[in-house]
């Protein structure tokens, strides 16, 4: 099969929908007028009825589902940087990128999820909208951040102030799975009268 001629010989929303990253349309009140496949990914697959509703709707933003107004009525809301980095980018009408921190409800659990949003302005009928694009930056920001872990039991104290054990955060928060086995130095003093060679066989 020939290539295509051109980008003018591929369908505009085929490659929207193949770059890898959450893509919003949205107009200067942070409401959703289109989004592309992974967007709809991270709004738990809502596409169908996601249009013309607020972004902290869409990303299941705690603040925003607890609060009766919604998106942009809680205290809260002055400083979402999702919501002033399309305020910002359409008041100067240039590209504005922040790193966003947002807290998440998914299955009725809190997650913090951090984002690198990108907003850029264009021009449609009249009308400032904008190109919102979100990185999920989660998993490298854990994996640079100090994390609290107790001297003694070694468990983790999460962001949300929960204690939890290294495997359960970890496989929470960057999707590490584990298996379990011993050191040789725990063999020795758990087992002493194992001999070292068939635990390191069983280790392989």
């Amino acid at each position: 099969m020939a290539p295509p001629k051109s980008l003018r010989d591929i369908n505009l929303r085929t490659i929207i929908d193949t770059i890898p990253a959450a893509l919003f349309i949205v107009d200067q009140d942070a409401r959703i007028i289109d989004v592309n496949h992974f967007g709809a990914q991270l709004t738990q697959n809502m596409k169908d009825v996601s249009l013309h509703r607020l972004c902290g709707e869409l990303l299941h933003c705690v603040h925003a589902l607890n609060s009766a107004q919604g998106c942009g009525t809680t205290e809260h809301c002055p400083d979402c940087i999702i919501r002033n980095t399309i305020r910002d980018c359409c008041a100067g009408q240039h590209v504005v990128k922040r790193k966003a921190e947002l807290l998440r409800e998914e299955q009725d659990e809190v997650y913090r999820s951090v984002y690198l949003v990108s907003a850029s302005p264009f021009q449609h009928e009249d009308q400032t909208l904008v190109i919102l694009s979100l990185e999920d930056i989660t998993e490298l920001v854990l994996l640079r951040e100090l994390v609290p872990i107790c001297s003694h039991c070694k468990n983790i104290r999460s962001p949300e102030n929960h204690w939890e054990t290294i495997e359960y955060y970890l496989s929470r928060k960057a999707g590490t799975q584990f298996t379990h086995s011993l050191c040789p130095d725990c063999v020795k003093t758990l087992y002493p009268d194992l001999k070292l060679s068939t635990v390191e066989r069983a280790n392989e």
